[in-house]
């Protein structure tokens, strides 16, 4: 259909408005109708017979000074008046008939009211020309032709824009109200044209709707209800108006070189096929639903169609109606279709119906991304696709090149296609007749070069259970290409299995102890593209159940207990056994997946297998069982396991067992599990891998290897028990002022410790036991080397549990710290003395400043040293320490940390008196003089004076400040004063 020209009356107005010409006010109905309603201009000249309407243009004209004609004529008007012209003769009068017509009495020359914005601008009020009364209103009645004018014009709103929609909508909603005389009350035609302006005013709502959720972005949420809004289609009713596409007379004139047939959906009811292949019909093309993928949007009558199609071997391909506006609906839409092609082979291709009105806001862009998703997800699944349009969407908006790759199939309902493109099927009518369907049929023929011939559907089809899977066999297809085996579980959907070239396969991947059916397509290669058959929708049965796999045995006590894994729809299974170089017999059938053999010999090699089976109404389907088995040897238990501990390790020690090859040690801790530890060939073992406190448990199981294969005996569940406690580590000793303190880590458990001694050469004998990590030994003499080692306990109900202890243990020499040291002050150098210690070498001076740390002034044999590096004004103090070498290095005793030095004066009293702050202490031996020092609350000591008596009386104190005092000791030599220390605390006023 293409596009339409403005009508008449549009084209006249827009000349006159454009010239500045409509100069008469126009008068409104305004007593019927309020102001929003009253139509504009164009609105009012549409109503007017076509002869009248050039007559009004002219009269209006004939109203504008002729200077203002001239000054605003534009060129076109010439060429818009030839235009009108020839409008009013064309054979398209019925688009410039009038929408609304007056009653009888109703003047067409009658004034026009213009709204103010729509007065002449350059007329003054001198100039204009008073206002006849306007005569009388006379009451709008409908008029048929009108209504059918705009019924058409709904045909075609897809050349519509958002606000021509919208105009068009209040256009309907204006007749819908018009009154109606007695006469049209009575008019048939009428009537039934007023039915279809319900469906328009539908049609266009949707539009209206579709054109707001574009422009608001929730196109995806717009409804599909099933009822077709297109052009031939609204609010899901045929439209019946006559638009000239009668069905021709015959088809001979157009049916050469095409194969005649027809499309169908619920619309055509139940259809009798048998008529329809006895009326020399070729092909069908059935609708498979619309829109997205719901089974509630499937066509009634697509099950029944398409059986009946392939039941008579009638060709067929299939549609979808779309109503897609997003690539998701799309998407969807495609899934739909597929969902409901599953086990049909349609011969022609599968088509996309584009006709709703709403897709065409996504522009043509968008409809070509619609059908890309669709029609390429078509030819993924081996179909071969297409689309259906009319003509007029074909030559306006399905432009773009990508629909070259799929059939196309245009709708033109006329003896002839005009399409001047490819196709390959043309629908020439809706209104066709044939024996079967009641009513109406869509009618085409088809052009393609491809005309698909059925290939015959695979016969022979069986299917079995094997103990791999499901087998599937059938005879072969003349010339075809491949085979397309599908499956199904009893009340399920058929789905695709497989494409192979042979005539058999194997289903591998069913589920053991579930019902099959399957079933074959063939396929041949024509053209470049696939042909199929159809396929048996009810299938060969068949059942695999699997051989039961996991298969264990082993001995459990003086039994063999044998085991496999669960075989999914097994109801049984039976047990096998056989001696080596023996034959297999029945044991028993159980329920279980678990056996335990009790009839077993000692030393004798056994060979165990399964088979599985399921019950059915005829009888039990079994599986096979492995022909090789699996083997178990009974071996008996190992007894008398004991266990010891020492050294951080626990020993296990068990009888031999007759025939064993070698053994397995287990362990536990105490509610744990039994774990592994190794396997050894001897009867012993040593776990090395205990902490301490930890109650393990041991056991042990026998084995027997044959042929590579170990072959084990039980173990005794209880198992031996034992505590461990873990050998003190850490041991270190050290000495200090004439005591050996001995140290060591905390064990884990331990409530309690015993310390041992011995003498280099002696034996090691207990000094004690203590709950702490530490132990002081005062019962040592200088010189002597002693080791230490410590053991550690737990005590539990039935008594200590001990671990061992270091044999070795940890040595010290034990030196003495010396005595007696006195530090004598000469002029230039301090002389230290001290008393000789028992076994010492040699000694160690140590000298620090007040305040600061000890450091090493030098080593000496004698008892004495001298200090030369002393400084005047310092306060020194002294310290030795003695030493013995051995072969091991030296051994070093303590020494006195407090040390020998000028102590600092002790005694401090300090109380106010009337002079000033009197200040008492107590004299220092050896000191010359002392020094006062003075402080305020939060401040820094400052010093006073330096005396020679034990007091002093500070008279420079001030009344209410808070005093400290302290006082510091010195000695007077040649070389300058030596200083105590003071006390940094100091004595506040009392």
């Amino acid at each position: 259909m293409q596009r339409k020209k403005p009508s008449i009356a549009r084209r006249l107005v827009s000349g006159v408005l454009a010239l500045g010409l409509l100069a008469s006010p126009m008068t409104a109905w305004a007593t019927e109708y309020p102001p929003s309603e009253v139509l504009d201009m164009t609105s009012f000249v549409e109503q007017l017979p076509s002869e009248s309407q050039v007559a009004f243009v002219e009269e209006q004209q004939e109203q504008i000074p002729e200077e203002a004609q001239v000054a605003s004529m534009p060129p076109q008007q010439e060429s818009v008046e030839q235009d009108a012209q020839q409008e009013e003769n064309s054979s398209v009068d019925s688009e410039a008939q009038q929408l609304v017509t007056p009653s009888a009495d109703y003047e067409a020359e009658q004034p026009v009211v213009q709204s103010e914005s729509e007065q002449p601008q350059d007329v003054s009020v001198e100039e204009s020309q008073p206002v006849e009364a306007a005569a009388p209103q006379q009451e709008l009645t409908l008029d048929k032709d009108q209504l059918k004018a705009l019924l058409e014009e709904t045909l075609w709103m897809g050349d519509k824009d958002e606000a021509q929609i919208q105009q068009l909508a209040q256009q309907l909603e204006q007749l819908a109200q018009m009154p109606l005389t007695q006469d049209q009350t009575q008019d048939a035609e009428l009537q039934e044209l007023l039915s279809q302006l319900a469906n328009a005013q539908v049609a266009v709502e949707d539009m209206r709707l579709a054109w707001q959720a574009q422009r608001e972005g929730w196109l995806d949420e717009l409804p599909q209800t099933g009822k077709e809004n297109s052009w031939r289609y609204q609010n899901g009713e045929r439209t019946t108006l006559d638009l000239g596409l009668d069905l021709p007379e015959g088809v001979s004139t157009f049916s050469v070189g095409g194969k005649w047939g027809i499309d169908v959906s619920h619309h055509q009811g139940t259809i009798d096929w048998q008529a329809v292949k006895n009326a020399g019909i070729d092909f069908a093309i059935v609708r498979l639903g619309y829109g997205d993928d719901l089974t509630n949007q499937d066509d009634r009558q697509w099950h029944a169609n398409v059986a009946a199609c392939e039941r008579l071997g009638i060709p067929y391909g299939v549609y979808l109606y779309s109503y897609a506006v997003t690539s998701e609906m799309a998407v969807s839409e495609a899934a739909h279709a597929l969902r409901l092609l599953q086990g049909h082979r349609p011969q022609l291709p599968v088509y996309y119906d584009l006709e709703e009105n709403r897709q065409l806001v996504v522009g043509n862009s968008g409809l070509a991304e619609l059908a890309r998703i669709f029609c390429t997800t078509m030819e993924a699944a081996g179909y071969k696709a297409g689309v259906y349009a009319s003509l007029n969407w074909w030559q306006y908006y399905l432009t773009d090149p990508i629909f070259e790759n799929w059939s196309r199939w245009v709708a033109e309902w006329r003896s002839s296609c005009s399409y001047t493109g490819r196709y390959e099927l043309w629908q020439y009518t809706d209104n066709g007749r044939i024996a079967g369907i009641s009513g109406a049929v869509d009618m085409n023929y088809w052009y393609g070069n491809d005309w698909q011939i059925a290939v015959p559907q695979p016969t022979g089809l069986a299917a079995w259970g094997t103990t791999q899977g499901n087998e599937i066999q059938w005879n072969a297809v003349a010339g075809a290409s491949h085979y397309r085996v599908y499956r199904k579980e009893a009340g399920g959907s058929w789905r695709m299995l497989a494409d192979v070239t042979s005539t058999g396969y194997l289903d591998t991947k069913a589920v053991s102890g579930t019902q099959y059916y399957y079933s074959v397509a063939a396929a041949k290669r024509e053209n470049g593209a696939n042909r199929w058959s159809v396929y048996d929708t009810i299938g060969a049965a068949a059942m695999y159940v699997a051989r039961p796999t996991g298969l264990r045995a082993s001995q459990s006590g003086a039994k063999i207990d044998v085991s496999w894994n669960a075989v999914a729809g097994a109801s049984h299974y039976r047990v096998y056994r056989k001696e080596a170089g023996g034959n297999w017999r029945m044991l028993e059938d159980v329920t279980s997946t678990s056996y335990a053999d009790t009839n077993v010999k000692s030393g004798v090699q056994y060979q165990y297998s399964v088979a599985a089976a399921k019950k059915t109404s005829t009888g039990n389907v079994w599986s096979g069982y492995d022909t090789t088995g699996v083997s178990a040897v009974y071996v008996a238990m190992p007894t008398d396991i004991k266990v010891s501990q020492d050294n951080n390790r626990v020993t296990v020690n068990w009888s031999k067992v007759a025939g064993a090859t070698h053994y397995r040690v287990y362990r536990k801790e105490a509610n744990g599990n039994w774990r592994m530890l190794g396997d050894v060939t001897s009867n012993s073992y040593t776990d090395a891998s205990v902490k301490s406190g930890v109650q393990y448990s041991y056991t042990v199981s026998a084995a027997k290897k044959i042929g590579g294969v170990n072959y084990w005996s039980g173990y005794n569940t209880t198992g031996v028990s034992l505590l461990h406690i873990a050998v003190p580590a850490q041991v270190k000793v050290s000495q200090d002022n004439n005591r050996v303190t001995v140290s060591w880590n905390a064990v884990a458990g331990a409530t309690h410790y015993r310390v041992y001694r011995k003498e280099a050469g002696g034996n090691w004998r207990m000094l004690g036991d203590v709950t702490s990590l530490r132990y002081v030994d005062t019962d040592v003499k200088s010189g002597v080397e002693y080791a230490y080692s410590v053991a550690a306990a737990k005590k539990t109900n039935t008594g200590n549990t001990w671990s061992g202890y270091d044999a070795t243990g940890s040595s010290l020499v034990h030196m003495a710290m010396p005595t007696q040291i006195t530090m004598e002050r000469g002029e230039q150098t301090v002389t230290i003395r001290w008393s000789a210690v028992s076994g010492a070498t040699h000694y160690r001076v140590y000298r620090k400043e007040a305040g600061g740390n000890w450091r090493m002034l030098g080593d000496v044999v004698s008892t004495g040293y001298i200090d030369s590096t002393a400084k005047p004004g310092v306060q020194y103090s002294y310290s030795v320490a003695a030493a013995k070498k051995t072969s091991t290095g030296n051994h070093w005793s303590g020494y006195d940390a407090a040390g020998v030095g000028l102590p600092q004066p002790s005694g401090l009293k300090v109380s106010k008196e009337t002079e000033g702050v009197s200040l008492n202490w107590n004299a220092v031996e050896g000191a010359t003089h002392y020094r006062v020092y003075r402080k305020e609350a939060g401040g820094n000591w400052r010093m006073l004076g330096d005396v020679t008596s034990t007091s002093y009386l500070d008279t420079t104190a001030k009344a209410g400040v808070a005093y400290s005092y302290t006082i510091s000791a010195a000695n007077k030599t040649s070389q300058g004063n030596y200083w105590s220390g003071y006390d940094s605390v100091g004595v506040p006023v009392a």
